[in-house]
């Protein structure tokens, strides 16, 4: 049984509300994080968009967004919950959506 973890980060800055950090340079502070902080050794990015109503007003939000897939041979939860802390601290976010699913993965 494989692990799975997906990681969305959105793209705008918490305080700010916009996005204060460009993509591709985002892309490379996660790089720096998965692979040379932590030795992920490979995982699939893709540009995505969350969509969101804001609690204070009601207006319709569409987020830019990076959703990462790691698969991994064991359950790693603590690391996963480290890496979300230095992604959130990276990139200003409040939060980072994981979802993790074991499964039978196979790369054929």
């Amino acid at each position: 049984m494989m692990h799975e973890y997906m990681l969305t980060v959105g793209l705008f800055d918490k305080d700010t509300k916009k996005q204060m950090v460009e993509t591709n340079a985002a892309k490379a502070i996660l790089d720096n994080i998965l692979i040379k902080k932590y030795g992920m050794f490979a995982y699939t990015m893709m540009d995505c968009q969350g969509v969101y109503t804001m609690d204070s007003d009601g207006s319709l939000v569409h987020e830019p967004s990076i959703r990462i897939e790691l698969v991994v041979d064991e359950c790693i939860n603590d690391t996963i919950r480290a890496i979300v802390n230095d992604i959130k601290t990276e990139l200003n976010q409040e939060s980072v959506m994981v979802k993790h699913t074991e499964a039978d993965i196979d790369f054929i």
